[in-house]
C-alpha cells in the first residue's frame, strides 16, 4: 500500500497556464489533473498521484465534511487499468 515513490499532487490544468505561477507549479511536480497525465505518472514515471477528489467544488464548502466523489468515477477507473491501489487520507 506504501512505498518509496514520490508523489505527485495534481491540480488543474488551467493553474498550469498561469505565467508566473506554472513554471514553479511544474517544477515543484504537480501534474495537470488529467487521465492522460495521471496514467503517464503512474506508469511511465512510476510515481505516486495525490488527488483531492472535492477539487473545485470542495474549495467552496468551507468546513462541511462533505466529499463529491459520487461524481469523481474517473479515478476508479484510472487506478483498475494501471492496477494502482487508492489509499485514502483524511484529516
Amino acid at each position: 500500500m506504501f512505498n518509496d515513490r514520490l508523489t505527485q499532487w495534481t491540480c488543474a490544468p488551467v493553474v498550469l497556464k498561469l505565467p508566473l505561477i506554472s513554471s514553479y507549479i511544474k517544477k515543484v511536480g504537480y501534474v495537470a489533473a488529467k487521465t492522460k497525465n495521471i496514467v503517464d505518472t503512474l506508469t511511465k514515471k512510476e510515481s505516486n498521484v495525490g488527488i483531492i477528489l472535492d477539487g473545485i467544488a470542495g474549495m467552496f464548502q468551507g468546513h462541511d465534511e462533505i466529499a463529491h466523489i459520487q461524481h469523481r468515477k474517473g479515478i476508479v477507473k484510472i487506478a483498475l487499468r494501471t492496477g494502482t491501489p487508492l489509499v485514502p487520507f483524511g484529516r
